[in-house]
């Protein structure tokens, strides 16, 4: 009954940027000495994490020009559009950041990127297949991946032959349950929900309540400020 603090609420998140990390640290280390305090840790790690998320972004990026080479629009659209893009503060921002919002915006940016393709049918299992396992590793990254769902629902409906639709979506969501579904299962059947609610709630307890402190509106609109157009 006792509430738990954290110092961050990264630890209820999926894993798979997580493990990522851990892995490229343990490679790391085949030629580096084990850090012996955290400061010499984050000087080890830490710029060749960012150089990772920098990748990840940048092909996200080259993916984007891609996307929008198939809307065939006009070349001052197409350039004003991936420049509005390229300089959003916040991407500016979490692109070169260690964190899991970079993956996931590849991830659902190559997803993106894929039903953008001519010439798939709902018949091809193949790409329900790529899909459902590109979805997976999304929602094994943060659950915020889940918008693009309903989103390609649609977009399945009103584009693509429908007489295969429910074989396709079979496909695609057994790939996606076996990717990264798994861990939300496992997660209820453990816990009773799909993540840890008193972890949740002790990330929460530093942070103030809607409302409860004066001027609060315009705290969180210059907070929004700083955060976003100062960055």
């Amino acid at each position: 009954n006792h509430l738990i603090y954290y110092p961050n609420n990264e630890y209820y998140y999926p894993p798979l940027y997580f493990w990522l990390s851990a892995a490229l640290v343990k490679f790391f280390l085949l030629f580096k000495t084990m850090p012996t305090t955290l400061e010499q840790a984050h000087l080890t790690f830490y710029l060749p994490l960012r150089f990772v998320s920098l990748i990840f972004s940048s092909v996200s990026l080259m993916l984007i020009w891609k996307i929008l080479d198939k809307f065939k629009l006009e070349k001052a659209i197409k350039i004003s559009t991936f420049t509005f893009i390229l300089f959003l503060p916040t991407f500016a921002n979490f692109s070169i950041y260690l964190g899991h919002n970079i993956l996931l915006f590849f991830l659902l940016t190559m997803f993106t990127y894929l039903i953008s393709k001519d010439g798939w049918q709902l018949n091809n299992y193949k790409m329900a297949s790529i899909l459902g396992i590109i979805f997976g590793l999304a929602i094994l990254t943060k659950f915020d991946a889940i918008i693009i769902f309903p989103a390609f629902i649609i977009f399945l409906l009103i584009s693509k032959k429908k007489d295969q639709l429910v074989n396709f979506l079979a496909i695609f969501l057994l790939c996606t349950l076996i990717t990264g579904g798994w861990w939300y299962i496992a997660n209820y059947i453990n816990l009773g929900w799909f993540y840890n609610r008193e972890i949740f709630t002790a990330s929460l307890s530093t942070f103030n309540p809607p409302f409860s402190i004066e001027y609060y509106t315009a705290n969180v609109i210059g907070s929004a400020l700083i955060t976003f157009f100062a960055t």
